[in-house]
């Protein structure tokens, strides 16, 4: 059967933290069909366990290329026609995918994307950097512009027209720019409820 939706996971973080978002894909409260493609980023640790754990697919970059770069290899291999952008260091919602389901369902949505809806761990740079994020999410419209990729649906067909994310930026800044091309094309719906939660990073340069 042919997967509906393609969720792509770009691997960087330690295997126990991309097992918790695992972890939470696989609660989901539907019953759409869909696939996981694990991108392995030159990941340090050996990820290969959570392909028979969690049903899932594993693509291998020959080297350390970045999140953007990443997602790209990822689509190659997606079978679905909706494409969903997760970081791994994230934890999904049991009505996540359900939700966003119901949006691209809907004829003139093309993409759509969430914040984070809460922090992991309990530090105080976590706490600071989601409430930054709240404070600028007060100010978002039906429909924006750009949006971060770490919580973000499009249709294949989009993304393949836009080009996917850049091979020039760096990690902190692809995202973006790859969401204001799509957003010159294509309107982005902004839905607060399919908001994840999220392991802040105290460190600048990881995803």
């Amino acid at each position: 059967m042919k997967p509906l939706i393609s969720i792509i996971i770009p691997v960087y973080h330690p295997a126990y933290i991309v097992e918790k978002c695992l972890s939470s894909i696989s609660l989901l409260k539907s019953k759409i069909h869909y696939e996981i493609i694990l991108v392995d980023d030159a990941n340090k640790e050996n990820i290969n366990y959570l392909a028979n754990k969690f049903s899932c697919k594993i693509v291998r970059n020959p080297k350390r290329l970045g999140p953007g770069l990443s997602r790209n290899n990822g689509v190659k291999y997606a079978n679905g026609d909706i494409l969903i952008f997760l970081d791994s260091d994230c934890i999904v919602k049991k009505d996540w995918l359900r939700i966003i389901d119901e949006d691209m369902k809907k004829p003139h949505v093309t993409a759509v994307a969430g914040q984070y809806s809460g922090y992991i761990d309990i530090y105080f740079i976590s706490k600071f950097a989601f409430y930054e994020l709240l404070f600028r999410e007060r100010k978002f419209q039906q429909f924006v512009s750009t949006a971060p990729s770490c919580n973000f649906a499009c249709r294949k067909k989009a993304f393949l027209k836009v080009g996917g994310f850049s091979s020039s930026l760096p990690d902190s800044s692809e995202d973006l720019e790859f969401s204001y091309r799509f957003g010159k094309l294509y309107k982005i719906l902004y839905d607060p409820k399919i908001n994840i939660l999220h392991h802040f990073s105290t460190k600048l340069m990881v995803y």
